[in-house]
């Protein structure tokens, strides 16, 4: 543990991390400002994972944190779950899209379109804490996916790239939490490009991404009863 951005700093010359808590309000140098840093200290392949950590839970706020290059983010105060959820969610980003076929999905794909240990994981937290935990999840993620698809249309017609990099970058996330990972590699790819300002070929991945949601749909409901279909 550290007291502020500069120590922060100090610690990772002295040894490599995997993952920092960031926390974002720190006295003297802030975690936005430390994380600029790394970013422009550290190779992407040896720099850590950074998460937000922040009272703070408006959108504008996140927004904040990913513009300053975090990956991902905690709201306080942080409960277990949550903190379990994040770490898990280690996807990597500048994946590009598959063609429309494997988007489309024959079931050939299913392992690398969906990893169901995550649901798994899920399921023991559940059984240990008494709570039920994957139909809520699996159903808001279920109700989330054509919202985020409209939303993410929307950026693109508009040519806004700061919304489109926000959607991409949080479905992304709600996509590595339940495993699917075809969906957080599409995701990725948007968020990328949003980022480079690359408009080209966007309305494509947004169809394999149409098509991946309407593919993975029927396997969640599915595991909300634990039986595959």
């Amino acid at each position: 543990m550290v007291a502020d951005g500069e120590e922060t700093l100090a610690a990772l010359r002295r040894q490599r991390y995997d993952v920092i808590l960031m926390d974002v309000q720190m006295p003297g140098m802030d975690g936005l400002e430390a994380t600029r840093r790394i970013r422009d200290e550290w190779q992407a392949a040896e720099r850590p994972r950074i998460i937000a950590m922040t009272a703070n839970v408006l959108r504008e706020d996140r927004e904040t944190c990913l513009a300053a290059g975090m990956d991902d983010y905690l709201s306080k105060p942080v409960l277990l779950e949550d903190l379990r959820l994040v770490l898990s969610r280690g996807v990597r980003t500048a994946v590009p899209a598959p063609p429309p076929a494997a988007a489309a999905g024959s079931g050939d794909g299913d392992e690398e379109s969906f990893d169901p240990k995550y649901i798994d994981q899920l399921r023991q937290l559940q059984d240990r804490s008494g709570r039920e935990l994957v139909s809520p999840i699996i159903d808001r993620f279920l109700a989330e996916a054509p919202l985020r698809l409209a939303e993410l249309r929307r950026a693109l017609a508009a040519r806004d790239d700061h919304n489109l990099v926000f959607v991409a970058h949080t479905f992304k996330s709600s996509c590595a939490r339940l495993g699917a990972h075809r969906l957080a590699e599409i995701c990725g790819d948007l968020e990328m490009r949003g980022r480079r300002v690359e408009w080209s070929g966007m309305e494509e991945i947004l169809g394999h991404l149409q098509c991946e949601i309407e593919h993975l749909a029927p396997r969640l409901r599915a595991e909300k009863t634990g039986v595959p279909e």
